[in-house]
């Protein structure tokens, strides 16, 4: 299930000619992000969901349990965005 947010936003141009000037805009509260996924140290690749959790059940229905790759777990590391980065 996802969650929206209902943003009214102003139409740029449309005040002068009768139109109403706001328009119904939705956004996901929750964010597709970017994952790198590894079996230890084992690039397998990218993976796109909200939460880690998502993107390792995906990893799993790809590749199959992390036994085969001799380790216990498969890790994902979240791709931040430029604007999380902190110098």
């Amino acid at each position: 299930m996802v969650n929206l947010i209902y943003i009214y936003a102003p139409i740029v141009g449309q005040k002068n000619i009768g139109v109403d000037k706001n328009i119904l805009m939705l956004y996901s509260i929750n964010m597709i992000r970017t994952y790198m996924m590894y079996a230890g140290l084992t690039f397998l690749g990218y993976e796109y969901g909200e939460t880690e959790d998502a993107v390792v059940f995906r990893t799993v229905a790809k590749f199959g349990h992390p036994n085969k790759w001799n380790e216990n777990e498969y890790t994902a590391k979240l791709i931040p965005h430029p604007h999380e980065v902190t110098a």
